[in-house]
């Protein structure tokens, strides 16, 4: 899970209570700035016994933790970079001088929070403004009807299909495709491969409000919040749900409709304009699998699909904190605005390939 956020949007707070929540004393958390990536997948440590030296190989976070939260995960460069080749590994190992070349079975899953780079969205925007209101950019049929104006006010970030104005969806959708093409997540300019880990991938806002929100803030106020990590895990000990994980029936971990029914996820990524590459599917069909188990069935229904569909709705763009308390599917919108471009425009003819300044960004 990757939690992207403005300030104040409790990213931090729920990694915190979910972590607690699933795994209570194995998860562990830490600041980006306070932990490595040797920390992590282990490396050679050393230790006095009796006025001497010994060394052994430490096997690392990853295959002694179930879930590692790493805060601010931006705010360590190295970290953030190099987590890439261990999140979807189920081994790992230190092959480096003096490791023993010994493989460890990963057990962790991990949760990476951050702040939103305000500057980065501003590039962004001003590429999506720039082509907006560009006169070559008309759509056919209407080459004698002005564009709405330009609305300062209006979010970028959203999911494309909630916006109504065919110009300005079409503007959002060429500079987020490009963003891609260059290999650059469009939300906070990290390499697209790190992004690609995490299909749990938040953007939360914190501008918005509702009676719900402000009145679950004043409870929490009122009462006696727990926000202590050993009383959580106290609290939160979830020992019940460990058993019966483990005592799974092998019926249930298999399917009996699994082929055919996935040729349905491959059609729910396409209709919300989803990469349809090998690992986006695999993780999307893993999501219906754990749906099915958790319920204790042998077969999908259609109901895991709407969960798929509210998934993809609500990852990669822009969700308000005040909406996360409601389910709800939109559902998605034939994106047909690319054939109805009149001069259809390119990246080099906008200079995004050289532009300097994105590029030095990017």
């Amino acid at each position: 899970i990757s939690l992207i956020g403005e300030m104040s949007s409790g990213k931090s707070a729920f990694a915190k209570y979910w972590s607690t929540a699933l795994y209570t004393h194995n998860s562990w958390q830490s600041n980006a700035t306070s932990i490595s990536i040797p920390k992590l997948r282990g490396t050679m440590e050393t230790f006095t016994l009796f006025s001497k030296d010994h060394r052994y190989l430490y096997r690392g976070l990853l295959g002694e933790m179930d879930l590692i939260v790493i805060d601010e995960v931006k705010e360590s460069p190295d970290v953030q970079n190099n987590l890439k080749q261990y999140l979807l590994e189920s081994d790992y190992d230190y092959s480096k001088q003096g490791g023993n070349n010994h493989s460890y079975k990963r057990t962790a899953q991990v949760i990476v929070t951050q702040n939103v780079d305000l500057k980065h969205i501003d590039r962004y925007s001003r590429k999506i403004k720039d082509l907006y209101q560009s006169d070559s950019l008309v759509f056919k049929g209407e080459e004698n009807e002005p564009k709405p104006a330009w609305d300062y006010s209006i979010d970028l970030t959203l999911p494309l299909y909630t916006y109504t104005n065919h110009y300005l969806r079409y503007a959002i959708r060429k500079i987020r495709d490009e963003y891609e093409r260059q290999q650059v997540n469009w939300i906070d300019g990290s390499e697209l491969a790190l992004k690609q880990r995490f299909f749990f991938y938040f953007y939360l806002g914190s501008k918005k409000s509702s009676r719900d929100l402000t009145m679950t803030v004043r409870k929490n106020k009122m009462g006696k919040t727990v926000d202590n990590l050993t009383e959580l895990k106290r609290h939160l000990n979830l020992d019940t749900l460990k058993e019966k994980i483990k005592n799974i029936k092998d019926e249930i971990l298999w399917a009996n409709n699994d082929v055919g029914f996935f040729d349905n996820v491959q059609k729910v990524l396409k209709q919300y304009g989803k990469r349809v590459d090998t690992r986006t599917q695999e993780m999307a069909e893993n999501i219906l699998d754990i749906l099915r188990i958790i319920d204790d069935r042998e077969m999908f229904i259609e109901e895991d699909l709407n969960i798929l569909r509210y998934i993809i709705e609500n990852i990669d763009s822009k969700i308000e904190v005040a909406d996360t308390n409601e389910y709800k599917i939109l559902g998605h919108i034939e994106n047909n605005d690319e054939d109805k471009v009149k001069e259809s425009t390119t990246s080099d003819e906008w200079g995004y390939a050289e532009d300097s300044e994105l590029n030095n960004y990017l």
